[in-house]
C-alpha cells in the first residue's frame, strides 16, 4: 500500500490520462461493442481485470467484467462482485459530515479540538472545513515511513491518531492543498464522537440501507462477504496476492467496499439531493479557495475538473490490491465506474473510466505515434522544471528513453511525438517544449485533463 493508493493523486488523485492504440472514436460517441472491443483486447481472460458500468442518459451502455476475480480458483469477474474502493470512501465521509452539519451537530468552522481536545494543533486553527478539502497542513499518516511497517496491525482510531498527531505540520491551515489521509481519518473520529456510533454503523444505517446499496460494506477481513474479489499486485514474474492490510487503518479515508452498481445508486442519489441537500452538495462540489485566493480543483471528498472541455465530478481510489475510479459528466448525463483488482496493471481504472467517458461524450481521441529522436535533442529536454514553489517535474534520460518524475508521483516513461511534443502512453497527458530564439529549452507546457500547466526549466 502506498500514499497514492488511497487517492488518485490527479493533480491529486492523478487524473490519469489515456492513449488510444486503435484508431479513434468520433462524434456521437462509441457504442457498447466499440467499448467492449477496446477492453477485451486489454484485459486477458487469465489475468486480474476490471468491473465496468457505463451509463448515459439513465441507460446502461455497458455492464461487464473482464479478467479474473480469483487467479487461484479461475473465477471470472462479473459486475456483481465486491471490490475495495479505496479513497472513493472519502465522498461518503464528506456526505456524512454534511448531513451532520445540516442537523446542527457539526459546523464547518468548528475547530478539531472541539471534538478531540488533546489534539496538538501547534497554535493553529484547524477546522472541519480544512479536513474536508485537504488544506489542514496535518501530516498524512500514509506518508510516514513507519506506517508501512504496521499494515497488519489492528488499531483503534485514536491509537492510529496518536501515531501521527505529533508530526510536524506541512504548512499552515488553508495555505496549500495537499491530499491528506489523516484529515479524513480525523473526520471519521469526529463522526463517531458526534453520533455515538461507529463510523461503519453510521455509514451503513445512514446511506447503505436507505439507498438499497445491498452489496456495500465497511471492509472486514473476517466477515463472509458474497462475491468479494481477491486483490493482486503486478510483479516481474507475473502477479502476487496483495499484501495484507488491516482495514482499521484506512478507516474513513478508504475502508469501504462496494460494486459498480452500488456506486451508481450512490452517485444518482448524491447528485439528485437524496443524500444531502442541494446546498450541501454544492459545497461538496465547489472548488477549494486557499488563503491567497488561488483555487484547487477539489471540493469536499470529490475532485472537479474538465475532460475535453466537459466539466466532471469524480474520484479515484487505490488500496492494497485494488484501484477504482468513478466519474460523472453532468452536462452529458454520463456516469462511469471502473474497479480493478490489480492497481499496477495497465491500463488502470482511471485511464479506462476516462476513456469510456470521453467515448460516450462523443470526443475524438486519436492514436499518438512515437518517433525516434537524436540523443542530443533528448538531452536538451532533460532537466528540472519548476511548476510551483514546492513542485517540480524532472525529465531524465536512461539510454534512449526519457522519464518524467513529478513531485509526489512515480517515475513514468515519456515518448516523443516530434521534437517539441512528448506524451505518456495510456494517458491524455502530453507536453510541449518551448525554446527561446537561440534554441535553448526554457519551459514546458503540460496539456491533459483540466487547465494547461506551465513549468519553467531551472
Amino acid at each position: 500500500m502506498k500514499q497514492s493508493r488511497y487517492s488518485i493523486p490527479v493533480t491529486v488523485f492523478c487524473l490519469v490520462l489515456f492513449f488510444l492504440s486503435s484508431g479513434f472514436l468520433t462524434a456521437g460517441g462509441a457504442d457498447a461493442k466499440e467499448i467492449d472491443d477496446f477492453l477485451s483486447r486489454r484485459f486477458p481472460a487469465n489475468e486480474p481485470g476490471i468491473s465496468v458500468l457505463a451509463v448515459k442518459d439513465g441507460k446502461i451502455v455497458l455492464r461487464k467484467g473482464y479478467g479474473l476475480a480469483d487467479l487461484e480458483l479461475n473465477i471470472p469477474i462479473t459486475p456483481e462482485m465486491v471490490f475495495r474502493i479505496g479513497s472513493i470512501t472519502k465522498q461518503f465521509t464528506s456526505a456524512a459530515v454534511m448531513k451532520l452539519v445540516e442537523q446542527g451537530k457539526i459546523s464547518l468552522t468548528d475547530e478539531i479540538t472541539k471534538f478531540i481536545p488533546d489534539y496538538p494543533v501547534k497554535g493553529e486553527k484547524i477546522t472541519v472545513h480544512h479536513l474536508l478539502n485537504h488544506t489542514s497542513g496535518i501530516k498524512s499518516y500514509t506518508s510516514i515511513p513507519s506506517f508501512w511497517k504496521n499494515m497488519r496491525q489492528d488499531l483503534k482510531p485514536l491509537e492510529l491518531v496518536d501515531g501521527f498527531k505529533n508530526e510536524a505540520m506541512d504548512f499552515k491551515p488553508g495555505e496549500r492543498f495537499l491530499y491528506n489521509n489523516s484529515g479524513y481519518f480525523l473526520l471519521g473520529v469526529i463522526i463517531e464522537k458526534v453520533t455515538g456510533t461507529s463510523y461503519a454503523e453510521y455509514i451503513e444505517e445512514t446511506f447503505f440501507k436507505p439507498l438499497g446499496m445491498n452489496n456495500s460494506y465497511y471492509g472486514n477481513a473476517e466477515q463472509i462477504i458474497p462475491n468479494r474479489v481477491s486483490g493482486y499486485e503486478k510483479v516481474e514474474k507475473g502477479f502476487e496476492n496483495a499484501p495484507y492490510l488491516s482495514m482499521t487503518l484506512p478507516f474513513a479515508a478508504g475502508s469501504l467496499i462496494s460494486t459498480v452498481d452500488d456506486l451508481y445508486l450512490w452517485n444518482e442519489a448524491l447528485h439528485s439531493g437524496k443524500v444531502v441537500s442541494q446546498e450541501s452538495f454544492k459545497k461538496m462540489t465547489t472548488k477549494t479557495t486557499l488563503n491567497d485566493g488561488k483555487t484547487e480543483d477539489y471540493g469536499y471528498g470529490l475532485s472537479l475538473g474538465t475532460l475535453f472541455k466537459e466539466d466532471f465530478v469524480a474520484h479515484g481510489g487505490g488500496i492494497n490490491g485494488f484501484s477504482t475510479f468513478g466519474i460523472r459528466v453532468p452536462a452529458e448525463n454520463v456516469f462511469v465506474a471502473v474497479f480493478s483488482n490489480c492497481p499496477g496493471k495497465e491500463p488502470g481504472a482511471a485511464f479506462v473510466a476516462q476513456w469510456i467517458t470521453a467515448a460516450l461524450c462523443g470526443k475524438e481521441v486519436k492514436e499518438k505515434t512515437a518517433v525516434t529522436l537524436d540523443q542530443k535533442i533528448l538531452d536538451d529536454v532533460v532537466g528540472v522544471y519548476q511548476i510551483a514553489k514546492d513542485q517540480t517535474r524532472t525529465i531524465s534520460r536512461e539510454g534512449d528513453k526519457l522519464f518524467s518524475l513529478r513531485t509526489g508521483s512515480g517515475k513514468m516513461e515519456i515518448f516523443a511525438q516530434s521534437e517539441t511534443e512528448f506524451f505518456y502512453k495510456n494517458s491524455f497527458s502530453h507536453f510541449t517544449i518551448v525554446r527561446d530564439k537561440r534554441g535553448k529549452v526554457i519551459k514546458m507546457i503540460m496539456h491533459g485533463v483540466g487547465a494547461d500547466e506551465e513549468a519553467i526549466k531551472n
